[in-house]
């Protein structure tokens, strides 16, 4: 569903609810040295904080596999995807919200694994992590997230996604970096 607009030059990016309602299109500059702040800008605005990228397509298999991969970006997703693994979301940032936290945790998943990029502290991972802690007599969840501390798969100050490298690292990362809170 990705598309471009060649009036702004940009390659867009639907937005959808969680009931697969079109609800914005984001943008991003198709210039390699485009400043940061002005990459992606919003073609058709919505609040991306009420959203979660994939989830439509992805419940199924989602609550197939008892386990959803969140990473930060809609690229995240589309990765796996070409991966054929179909159990992913992203957050659209590296802040779960609220409300995404709501839509994640009625997923009611045995594992929730966060796949942030590169350059978070183990912090700032921790406390996203912990928005998704469910310890109660009837259910209880596994939350973990990776977390390359020797910058082993994912180099140091790459802003890598774990799935840019490919699905072996990928893999590695999942069998290997990944800590449970």
């Amino acid at each position: 569903k990705v598309g471009y607009d060649v009036f702004s030059n940009r390659i867009t990016i639907p937005q959808w609810d969680i009931n697969g309602n079109l609800v914005g299109i984001m943008g991003r500059l198709n210039e390699c040295n485009a400043e940061k702040d002005k990459r992606w800008l919003p073609i058709v605005s919505c609040q991306r904080s009420l959203t979660l990228y994939g989830y439509h397509f992805n419940y199924r298999d989602i609550q197939r596999e008892q386990i959803c991969f969140i990473g930060e970006s809609e690229k995240f997703v589309m990765q796996l995807r070409s991966m054929d693994i179909k159990n992913s979301l992203a957050v659209c940032g590296c802040d779960i919200s609220n409300t995404q936290a709501r839509y994640l945790k009625a997923l009611m998943c045995k594992k929730y694994i966060l796949c942030f990029d590169e350059g978070l502290t183990e912090e700032q991972i921790i406390k996203q992590a912990k928005k998704l802690k469910i310890d109660t007599p009837l259910y209880t969840n596994e939350v973990g997230y990776i977390y390359d501390k020797d910058r082993e798969l994912l180099p140091s100050g790459s802003k890598a996604s774990p799935t840019d490298m490919g699905l072996d690292v990928f893999e590695q990362l999942i069998e290997t970096k990944v800590k449970w809170i």
